[in-house]
C-alpha cells in the first residue's frame, strides 16, 4: 500500500521551491501524491498561477478556492481554508502533510492537519522576519509540526531554542538550490552562439 502525501501550495513563490520536491515524490512508487492548490493560485487578479502547475504536468491536484478579496480579512480566509481542507483530509486521508514557510494559509492548513493527527513536515522553519506577521505564523507552524527541514544550521538552532527536539530537525539547505540545479547550464561561448551576440563588443 502506498503512503499518501499531501503538499500545500498557496502562492507562486513557494510553489517554485516545492516543484522539484513534488516531482521527486511523484516519481516514487511507494508514494501517492496530492498537491493542495489554494490561495492566490486560483485568483484571476493574481494571474491564475494554477495554470502553471498544470503545465508542469501535475494532475493529482486538490483545488481549494478561498475567494481572496482585498476587503476580506485574513482570519476569515484562514478559517474558510481550515473548514475546506479538513473535508479534504477526511477524504484523502494523507499519511504526511508537507508545508513550506510562513503563510497564514499554511498555518490554517497545519492547524487542521494537527487536529487530524496527520504527520506534518515543515520546510524552511526557524528563519526570522522580525516585526512581521510571518514570524508568528512560521513559529506557530514549527510548534505544530512533527519534522523539520531547515535551510541553514542557524535556523535549526533557532528551532532547538524554541524547544523543538533536535532529533526531529534536519538541515537540508535552501530549497532554491533544487530549482537552480535543475536548469541547463551554458558556457559563455554557447550563450554567445544562442544570442548571436559577442560579449565585450560595443
Amino acid at each position: 500500500m502506498k503512503d499518501k502525501v499531501a503538499v500545500l501550495t498557496s502562492t507562486r513563490a513557494e510553489y517554485g521551491l516545492l516543484k522539484n520536491l513534488c516531482k521527486l515524490i511523484e516519481s516514487e512508487k511507494s508514494f501517492q501524491l496530492k498537491i493542495v492548490v489554494t490561495g492566490t493560485h486560483l485568483e484571476e487578479e493574481y494571474g491564475n498561477t494554477c495554470d502553471q502547475i498544470k503545465k508542469d504536468g501535475f494532475k493529482n491536484l486538490e483545488l481549494i478556492n478561498l475567494s481572496i478579496k482585498k476587503n476580506i480579512c485574513t482570519g476569515e480566509i484562514a478559517s474558510n481554508l481550515i473548514k475546506k481542507i479538513s473535508i479534504f483530509f477526511d477524504s484523502f486521508k494523507p499519511d504526511y502533510f508537507i508545508v513550506l514557510g510562513d503563510r497564514y494559509e499554511a498555518l490554517g492548513a497545519v492547524y487542521a492537519a494537527f487536529l487530524k493527527k496527520i504527520s506534518i513536515f515543515h520546510l524552511h522553519g526557524g528563519e526570522q522576519t522580525i516585526g512581521s506577521l510571518d514570524q508568528g505564523f512560521r513559529n506557530a507552524i514549527s510548534q505544530l509540526a512533527d519534522f523539520h527541514f531547515t535551510s541553514l544550521e542557524i535556523h535549526s538552532k533557532n528551532l532547538i531554542n524554541m524547544g523543538i527536539n533536535k532529533k526531529r530537525i534536519v538541515t537540508t539547505g535552501p530549497m532554491i538550490l533544487d530549482e537552480l540545479n535543475s536548469h541547463i547550464s551554458y558556457s559563455k561561448d554557447e550563450i554567445e552562439k544562442i544570442l548571436g551576440f559577442k560579449f565585450g563588443t560595443f
